[in-house]
């Protein structure tokens, strides 16, 4: 220990392991601790810290493992079992332990699930929602002018197609100026490999909540009434589209459900480009973006001004 200690001092070495003689024995199943004492070289702590992690993560499943077969016999005989049983039991239960883990995946379907990071998801998250948010723009100027006879006088002069068009441009205004500073700025500092792909996304993801809004406008309501109900459905398209957290943590049938909700497959795209660094391919930036057909029947079929 001496001459370790020396050569750590000189910069020889930059971590000392040492094994403590009672490492086997105090193990015991579900045992907690630290089992290998370490001196770390102060004046390298990046290489230092590197080895120390690597050296507790190998520590904690020996430990783990120890204790699941030794200690387990231990403990078997502890509690009053026989000493050549014991054995026999232990290599039962390491066997059980063994198909657990090997098995842990039979029941998962691995195509569903994809690696989780807090912050790119929100990332994903905060761009999605400044997406949706023009939207309700939308909503308010449709229900504040529905039945007006200033909105008579627009359908006579211009027609339901362009008052539906003004409607939805008014929005996409808002929406530059919420998403475009924070993708260029992404853009520039590397972190999106691909902007167009994402903006293009995001921008189907406004005209689908647009084009929804602009049919709850038309419901013959009160105004607050009105975008109460609008922002209880903006609310639930970014709930169970996995924006606020992710759809694995509900239950399997509304698991399920989620993934046919409009806003998923944008937040699911989103996160992947964000995740691989690299730009998608066609089929799976069509796959994110057909929300907006089925919101483009709603809104003509019951979101228009009818005479």
């Amino acid at each position: 220990m001496d001459e370790a200690l020396e050569r750590l001092e000189a910069d020889e070495t930059i971590v000392i392991l040492r094994l403590p003689p009672t490492l086997f024995e105090e193990t015991r199943t579900g045992s907690q601790r630290e089992p290998v004492e370490m001196w770390l070289n102060p004046r390298k702590p990046a290489e230092s810290g590197q080895a120390s992690l690597i050296v507790r993560q190998y520590a904690s499943v020996l430990d783990y493992l120890y204790g699941t077969i030794f200690g387990y016999q231990k403990a078997y005989v502890e509690l009053g079992g026989d000493e050549n049983s014991s054995w026999d039991e232990a290599t039962r239960h390491s066997m059980n332990v063994l198909v657990m883990y090997f098995g842990r995946y039979r029941y998962a379907d691995l195509e569903e699930f994809r690696p989780f990071n807090v912050l790119l998801h929100t990332y994903s998250a905060f761009l999605i929602i400044f997406a949706l948010l023009p939207a309700m723009g939308v909503l308010a100027g449709t229900s504040r002018l529905a039945g007006t006879s200033y909105e008579d006088r627009l359908l006579l002069s211009c027609g339901p197609a362009a008052m539906m068009a003004a409607r939805l441009a008014s929005g996409l205004l808002w929406w530059l100026v919420l998403l475009g500073p924070p993708l260029l700025a992404l853009n520039l500092s590397g972190f999106l490999a691909g902007m167009l792909p994402i903006a293009v996304v995001l921008l189907a993801a406004y005209f689908t909540t647009a084009l929804i809004m602009l049919a709850l406008g038309r419901i013959q309501a009160p105004g607050i009434s009105i975008m109460l109900t609008g922002w209880l459905t903006f609310l639930i398209m970014i709930v169970l589209g996995g924006v606020i957290y992710p759809t694995s943590i509900f239950p399997e049938w509304l698991h399920k459900g989620a993934a046919f909700t409009p806003i998923f497959p944008m937040m699911q795209f989103i996160y992947d480009s964000l995740y691989q660094q690299g730009t998608a391919g066609t089929w799976s930036l069509l796959s994110a973006v057909w929300p907006v057909l089925p919101a483009t029947v709603i809104a003509l079929v019951f979101g228009r001004r009818r005479v």
